[in-house]
């Protein structure tokens, strides 16, 4: 089941600007994010750069993860007030997404948090894996990360990979120090997960980079 929204009742007008709007802003987005986008729209009077999916949403708004929730949880660290800043300056599209989503590997489970589509310029988090709203801010902290180093034109690294989790984890501790522990581990994960073997080490040397 998709994030598709019913807008049938919406104004005609209003619809038709809604649509362009999001046709100038997402040109390389697949058509069906698009429709997503401007639906949720219509329906929640949401803004363009941060949107809570319906397909699959609970009913109850107890086990919901809203966008309002999230922006709050954003708000708690430097690191979430830069991200922040980042995703409304620079038009980041995120889609809180209920699509639930995993990624089998060499035979193992791996659930995916979010996906950054440098193609169509979206962002999703799936609330379904990341189950809070603290845990969804994080994925957005790291998802957003990555979208910085493509707006600059830096091919993605395992150094990268790092970084964005160690940003996560920043904003999880409110800016206070990582325990080592966690640290090794996101070391360990991104150095011998099978799906970054065939990532560069490090982050290039930046001349020439724009």
């Amino acid at each position: 089941m998709g994030d598709g929204v019913n807008v049938t009742g919406a104004d005609t007008a209003k619809k038709s600007k809604v649509y362009l709007e999001v046709e100038n802003k997402l040109p390389e987005a697949d058509s069906k994010d698009k429709k997503k986008i401007a639906e949720a729209i219509l329906k929640r009077g949401n803004s363009l750069e941060m949107l809570e999916g319906t397909g699959g949403r609970p009913s109850d708004i107890s086990n919901r993860v809203t966008v309002e929730q999230v922006r709050a949880e954003l708000k708690k660290s430097a690191i979430g007030r830069e991200t922040l800043d980042y995703i409304d300056k620079h038009g980041v599209k995120i889609l809180l997404s209920y699509e639930p989503q995993q990624q089998v590997v060499n035979g193992k489970v791996y659930k995916i948090m979010g996906e950054n589509n440098s193609l169509t310029k979206l962002i999703k988090c799936f609330v379904t894996n990341t189950i809070t709203p603290e845990r969804s801010s994080a994925t957005i902290v790291h998802e957003v990360t990555h979208r910085m180093f493509r707006d600059k034109g830096i091919p993605y690294t395992k150094q990268e990979e790092f970084l964005c989790r160690l940003r996560q984890e920043l904003h999880l501790s409110r800016g206070k120090p990582v325990p080592l522990s966690i640290l090794r581990k996101h070391y360990k994960l991104v150095k011998n997960a099978p799906q970054y073997q065939n990532l560069p080490d490090k982050i290039p040397n930046r001349k020439g980079i724009k």
